[in-house]
């Protein structure tokens, strides 16, 4: 896999530029990202090397890779910078590709590339992403969220158990009702959704028949390989 450097032009926010921001990825259907968001998007901490993000939404053989997003000033402009590296621990020398982003609504970058078609019989979990930074995570409404947090103590309590935004390191979200369409190792569907009281369904369907149901809404969880985990509804 190809090392990405993608920079995505924002308009300065000098108010709450520093370290610990979230660049927060939201998912569009069309150019202009003025419509219901619509598809996979990420919320991710700034200046943290992450392993496999998003990695259990590929059903096929997982690639080792990481990701690093920095965020600078340069000329009343804010740059976010993110790095992909072909291994684990944001090590390797590979090569460089570069993309520059407007303001508002730019490409999607591939940040997790998922062999499968979506929503609609898209080929793209979204195909435009609005790009915002923020002092804590932002998610669209009711949509799924997997939340990672760290194994790092950073709550007031002295817990190492609790998932709270004080210690959340980046979530995957998936909007309301979006299907994943997979064709390996056989044809089966799963959408997420969210109930009227906040409970995060998944619905999963083999050969478009045979459909069931379930609640994966999760609470805290440990989990050696991933720091803690937490599946909710925005």
């Amino acid at each position: 896999m190809k090392s990405i450097i993608f920079i995505l032009l924002i308009i300065s926010i000098n108010s709450i530029f520093g370290q610990g921001l979230y660049v927060n990825f939201v998912p569009f259907l069309t150019e202009k990202c003025n419509e219901e968001p619509f598809g996979i998007g990420f919320s991710i901490l700034s200046d943290v090397c992450i392993n496999n993000l998003g990695s259990y939404l590929q059903n096929d053989q997982t690639t080792p890779s990481s990701w690093y997003f920095k965020i600078t000033e340069y000329d009343q402009t804010t740059i976010i910078s993110g790095y992909n590296y072909p291994d684990n621990d944001c090590i390797g020398f590979p090569d460089v590709s570069r993309f520059v982003y407007g303001v508002e609504c730019v490409n999607s970058p591939v940040i997790v590339p998922i062999n499968a078609t979506f929503s609609g019989g898209y080929k793209h979990s979204s195909y435009y992403t609005h790009v915002t930074l923020s002092k804590v995570p932002m998610f669209p409404d009711d949509s799924t969220v997997r939340g990672v947090y760290s194994n790092v103590d950073s709550s007031n309590d002295g817990s190492l158990d609790s998932c709270t935004f004080d210690n959340f390191v980046y979530g995957s979200v998936i909007t309301n009702n979006f299907q994943i369409e997979y064709q390996f190792p056989f044809d089966y569907s799963e959408t997420y959704s969210c109930s009227s009281n906040g409970t995060a369904l998944l619905k999963t369907c083999v050969e478009n028949e045979n459909c069931y149901q379930k609640d994966i809404s999760m609470q805290c969880n440990s989990d050696e390989s991933d720091g803690h985990t937490q599946i909710f509804c925005s």
